[in-house]
């Protein structure tokens, strides 16, 4: 993804970047708005995160939870099924005898994505790839968008206080000045 942004920036040299991210993508534009920091600037304008777990094992956790069992096991059949179609697309891609003892999200990402991406478990996986170890690192304007009645942990209680800005204030009349106010469930950082 870096790559292509220093592309469309070579390209594209005064056109504003912005780069928006829905589930699981909205962590990896959160993950690289921190990772490039101060750099980030120079590059893209800002990052919308949508419905976006940035804490990836308090998620699986929180999709463990029995209540949450209907979503969990449909979750869990659609990332089945696509290792399945990847399978007969590719053989011997994933180790696919596995599969059918796979009984939560976690056990699926330690056998399947972990294995898969080079993370060696889910565990590793998670504390590499969670955004929120990045939210201190954040130089540029981040909106993170997400419904009181998801059922993922809120993604804005695990930011630490340092890493909170209070919103401008909302100024009256026109111009480019004017910024809206955060609609229900938005917070700014």
């Amino acid at each position: 993804m870096r790559y292509a942004i220093h592309n469309i920036r070579q390209l594209q040299s005064r056109s504003p970047i912005f780069l928006a991210g829905f589930s699981l993508g909205g962590n990896v534009v959160l993950k690289l708005a921190g990772e490039l920091g101060v750099s980030a600037r120079e590059l893209i304008a800002g990052v919308v995160a949508v419905s976006t777990p940035i804490d990836l094992a308090a998620c699986v956790r929180q999709l463990d939870r029995r209540v949450n069992f209907i979503y969990s096991n449909r979750f869990l059949s659609r990332l089945k099924q696509r290792v399945r179609l990847k399978e007969r697309l590719t053989p011997g891609l994933f180790p696919i005898e596995k599969l059918d003892r796979v009984k939560s999200v976690y056990q699926f990402d330690d056998q399947f994505t972990a294995f898969s991406f080079g993370f060696g478990t889910a565990d590793n996986y998670y504390a590499t790839q969670s955004s929120n170890q990045f939210l201190d690192s954040f130089r540029l304007t981040i909106r993170i968008l997400r419904k009181r009645s998801h059922l993922l942990p809120d993604a804005l209680e695990s930011l630490p206080p340092a890493g909170l800005r209070k919103p401008p204030r909302h100024t009256e009349g026109p111009g480019p000045h004017r910024r809206r106010r955060p609609r229900s469930g938005e917070k700014e950082i």
